[in-house]
């Protein structure tokens, strides 16, 4: 998160183009997915209302995570699917932007994912790296919030025509 954080300090104008572009490109994106959909909109908009002081975008993700939460079917298991979303309402627990009982919440996904018999060796992968940081492990973090503001930031740059104003 330090990372993040850092990164809308040194350049607060390209973060906010970022964010504006997620409200208008959240508006149409179906996957669900931790790094290239909601969840991850979810994480970009949360982090930046606690950087930028702009408690909207917490309120913004607060109405996405319910279109988070309902799971489609044969959503895949890793971290682009089930464990992905996980492991992001997992961060979100942990940092205060979600709040209630974590077991309670998760028990559907985790449900689907204790039902998955026959795993690939990364599927079991990504499940292990869910548990791990759902009981405290935060090792994965950093790595993950990185590939969510790089697949963001890359985005961003591929579709962007102009500068978008200030809020």
């Amino acid at each position: 998160m330090k990372m993040l954080e850092d990164i809308y300090k040194q350049n607060p104008d390209r973060a906010w183009a970022i964010i504006r572009y997620l409200m208008f490109r959240s508006k149409i994106l179906e996957d669900t997915s931790l790094t290239k959909g909601q969840m991850g909109v979810v994480i970009m908009f949360c982090l930046y209302s606690r950087f930028a002081g702009k408690p909207k975008f917490e309120q913004l993700a607060d109405e996405q995570v319910e279109y988070v939460l309902h799971i489609p079917d044969g959503m895949p298991v890793g971290l682009d699917g089930l464990c992905g979303i996980g492991w992001g309402i997992s961060y979100l627990f942990k940092h205060g932007f979600v709040t209630g009982n974590l077991d309670e919440l998760l028990m559907p996904l985790d449900t689907l994912l204790a039902n998955n018999e026959t795993l690939t060796e990364q599927e079991q992968h990504d499940v292990n790296t869910y548990h791990s940081y759902r009981q405290g492990d935060n090792k994965s973090e950093d790595a993950i919030l990185n590939q969510i503001w790089s697949y963001w930031n890359h985005d961003y740059t591929k579709n962007h025509t102009s500068d978008m104003g200030q809020p």
